[in-house]
């Protein structure tokens, strides 16, 4: 083989192999990049795991001391609740029943079997005896039922007793009654009597008069008043006619002597008696007349009457009896209104007291559990921080690592091309000077060997410092 001909043969190998030397470097930088990438990234998550879990732990543990504070407030709030609602339902119980303390002695008890049994020792308690307002309730209410039974009893009786009354009264005063009847009708015959006397002239003569006529005429005798009229008739006629004293006309008339019988005379006698009664009755007597009843209904008593006036008292008793009732339960009902203002204002103001308490110890344990879960955030972001800043030089590590690796092939490559391009130039250098001339060929490949090797290690250089690694 000829020189020119090893020559060229040799540059291709040791570009060939500066090549393949150049490949193995890039594919070592390449792995060693993504390992330390690798690995950078598995001690972050492990990192930020840990740091998760503890922060989270932290959050976790501010939310539960939290819910502890809130538990122990709402225990003791509901607990002060509860004193508040009993101690109202005790002002409650006072209200409405008034009273005293008293203490009272609860015996031992003693509860369970064998080592579950359990002895309570006895003790005094206070209880609270109501008796104001339920005892003057139960007073009110047994003098109403009282009242209502009487007035019951009353009525039931009031028309026997209001009977026996009337009767009682009326029948004692009877004598009395009837005096004073027979007195007011005997006055009022004497007033009509003096009214017709003043009335009519002579009225008492006539009225005698008429009272003998009457009486001889039911003898059958013609009244003398009516002879008497007789006579001097007859004696004028006589006069008249010649006739003398002595004549029979003038001594005693009868019945038959005037064309009547004795009989008819009788009857007329009667006639006049009565009529002239019923004329002395209707003036004299009629209207004047006062009975013992018509006392009785102007001053005695009427059963009717007597059952309403009796009614009426009874009820007035009645609703006198409601009266001082009716002011008692207003007194306790006022007194018992203003209890329950006075606990409502209590249990109120105390209930008030409480709840504020709670809020403001809510608010600040809710305060410092948000607090706290706040810094457990900020340092688990503060370490997540500095561990991603990690992570981050890291993968700038293995990028400068793989890019250092990836320019030291280059320049493997670079300086092989080099080579080989040199021995390949001087070859084919000398095969163009001839055979004899193989001094000066050989002189100019060497100088343009020598130059190529300079112009590949320049870019060589020019590779590194693009990478960062000149």
């Amino acid at each position: 083989m000829s020189m020119v001909a090893v020559a060229v043969v040799g540059g291709a190998a040791i570009v060939a192999g500066g090549a393949v030397a150049a490949g193995a470097m890039q594919s070592d930088a390449t792995r060693r990049a993504n390992a330390s990438s690798t690995k950078a990234t598995k001690e972050y998550m492990k990192l930020a795991s840990k740091e998760a879990d503890l922060g989270y732990g932290d959050m976790m543990a501010a939310v539960n001391k939290l819910g502890g504070s809130q538990t122990g407030l709402s225990k003791e709030y509901y607990q002060n609740t509860d004193k508040t609602v009993k101690a109202y339902d005790l002002e409650v119980n006072k209200a409405l029943g008034g009273g005293t303390w008293e203490k009272r002695w609860v015996p031992e008890t003693i509860t369970g079997e064998g080592k579950n049994q359990k002895t309570t020792p006895g003790y005094w308690e206070e209880v609270f005896v109501p008796k104001d307002y339920n005892t003057g309730v139960e007073e009110v209410l047994d003098k109403a039922e009282q009242n209502v039974a009487g007035y019951k009893t009353r009525s039931e009786n009031l028309i026997k007793e209001s009977a026996d009354q009337t009767y009682d009264y009326n029948l004692s005063r009877f004598d009395d009654f009837a005096d004073f009847a027979t007195r007011l009708s005997e006055e009022n015959q004497k007033i009509r009597l003096n009214l017709a006397r003043a009335a009519t002239p002579m009225f008492d003569e006539t009225r005698s008069q008429m009272a003998l006529n009457d009486l001889q005429l039911t003898q059958g005798i013609v009244p003398a008043s009516v002879q008497a009229e007789i006579e001097r008739s007859a004696a004028q006629r006589g006069l008249a006619s010649g006739v003398g004293a002595g004549s029979q006309l003038k001594n005693n008339l009868s019945m038959r002597d005037l064309g009547l019988s004795s009989y008819a005379g009788i009857q007329q006698g009667q006639q006049n008696f009565q009529n002239r009664q019923l004329q002395d009755y209707n003036t004299l007597v009629a209207g004047t007349q006062v009975g013992v009843n018509d006392v009785y209904n102007w001053m005695g008593l009427n059963v009717n009457k007597v059952i309403d006036v009796n009614n009426e008292n009874s009820w007035k008793l009645f609703e006198a009896q409601k009266v001082p009732l009716d002011y008692k339960m207003v007194g306790l009902n006022t007194t018992l209104d203003k209890r329950f203002d006075l606990a409502t204002n209590k249990a109120s103001f105390y209930n008030a007291a409480f709840s504020n308490i709670y809020g403001q110890e809510s608010d600040t344990a809710r305060t410092m559990a948000a607090l706290e879960a706040a810094a457990a955030e900020a340092r688990t972001n503060a370490k997540l921080g500095i561990a991603g800043q990690g992570l981050t030089n890291a993968y700038n590590n293995a990028n400068r690592t793989m890019a250092s690796g990836l320019a030291n092939a280059q320049l493997v490559s670079n300086a092989s091309s080099t080579i080989g391009g040199s021995l390949m130039g001087a070859g084919m250098a000398g095969a163009g000077g001839g055979g004899g001339g193989w001094g000066g060929g050989g002189a100019n490949g060497a100088g343009a060997g020598s130059n190529n090797a300079i112009n590949g290690g320049t870019m060589g250089n020019s590779e590194a410092a693009a990478w960062g690694l000149a």
